[in-house]
């Protein structure tokens, strides 16, 4: 975007977290949870790091007469701590921040959209673990952008986390230049 009035570029970089690329596949590759489960040898996977990160496994319940029965399998996914979590947005920073776009814009703000919903039903502890996170916050301050932006859900509500000092944009001034495809 350029500002009308003193013609300054401001940069906007909008990306994806996924917490590793079997994340990635399982939201992006349509019927890929099925084709794991129903396939019948390693070629079911899409990537060799899924037959790790992606095993299947049967789940059971207990009944009414507290027994327990087989319900179905399903892909068992890696359980994301705020320390991973927090780790993957340092890269995602540290990543995007290497693209240099201060060589074209005076001001760059980062939007991440977090398709994992790490926060979609945490409490307020792991939400302030993150957002006071020092080095989280220092890796902002050490990056090329003002402010991150984190679109995600909290109890169960879409929100925007912003780390680092929060800039509102004033769209009278701006017009957009550029637009993704």
């Amino acid at each position: 975007m350029i500002n009308r009035k003193t013609n300054e570029a401001f940069g906007v970089e909008i990306t994806e977290l996924f917490i590793n690329q079997s994340s990635a596949r399982i939201k992006k590759i349509h019927n890929y949870v099925s084709n794991i489960i129903n396939g019948k040898d390693e070629k079911r996977y899409a990537d060799k790091e899924d037959i790790e990160n992606l095993p299947v496994a049967k789940i059971y319940v207990k009944n009414r007469y507290n027994q327990y029965d087989k319900v179905t399998d399903a892909v068992k996914l890696p359980i994301v701590t705020i320390e991973k979590y927090i780790d993957k947005i340092k890269k995602i920073i540290k990543t995007k921040s290497d693209k240099n776009y201060r060589n074209k814009c005076e001001k760059v703000e980062l939007f991440i959209n977090d398709t994992e919903e790490f926060f979609y039903d945490k409490d307020v502890i792991t939400m302030n673990k993150f957002v006071c996170n020092n080095d989280l916050v220092d890796q902002v301050k050490n990056s090329i952008f003002s402010t991150v932006y984190i679109l995600t859900k909290y109890n169960k509500q879409d929100v925007i986390i912003t780390v680092g000092k929060v800039n509102l944009i004033d769209t009278d001034k701006y017009e957009v230049i550029a637009k993704s495809k």
